[in-house]
């Protein structure tokens, strides 16, 4: 007497574990991409936060002579010699979720902290500040920011 297997019933196990892993897969890339853009959601905020305190401190006309007149270079906020004002804009402006840090160093030099967070994306954007158009002694303003 010869046995016949079924075939049936393997097609139907072999059907199920493949559109078993292709809504595991589905739903892996759903949640990859979600990811993506949470971060970049929260990367453009911490643009946009950088980006109006540094315009805020150039239209202020008192906030950039304060900046110029600094004697020693490079200099962090929270450190002796760094302008009262800009610190407390700084501090004013900076969002629960963050930490900021700014810092001024000339314009020809590469602007980084002193002591960076560890493990952690620092976000950075760029000013240079000057006086007017007839006195030109340019500073560079950094402001790093990352979440907490």
């Amino acid at each position: 007497m010869v046995m016949r297997r079924n075939k049936r019933g393997w097609i139907r196990v072999l059907e199920a574990f493949i559109a078993l892993a292709f809504i595991l897969g589905i739903i892996t890339a759903v949640n990859i991409n979600s990811k993506e853009i949470v971060e970049n959601k929260f990367s453009s905020i911490i643009s946009d936060a950088e980006n109006n305190l540094l315009i805020s401190i150039e239209k202020n006309d008192s906030l950039r002579a304060e900046i110029l007149s600094v004697g020693e270079i490079p200099v962090e906020s929270g450190e002796s010699g760094f302008p009262d004002g800009s610190y407390n804009l700084l501090l004013e402006k900076t969002p629960q979720n963050m930490e900021c840090k700014l810092k001024i160093c000339s314009p020809t030099t590469i602007c980084s902290l002193s002591n960076p967070p560890e493990k952690k994306e620092i976000y950075v954007e760029n000013a240079i500040i000057f006086s007017s158009q007839e006195e030109y002694n340019p500073l560079k303003l950094s402001i790093f920011c990352w979440k907490k």
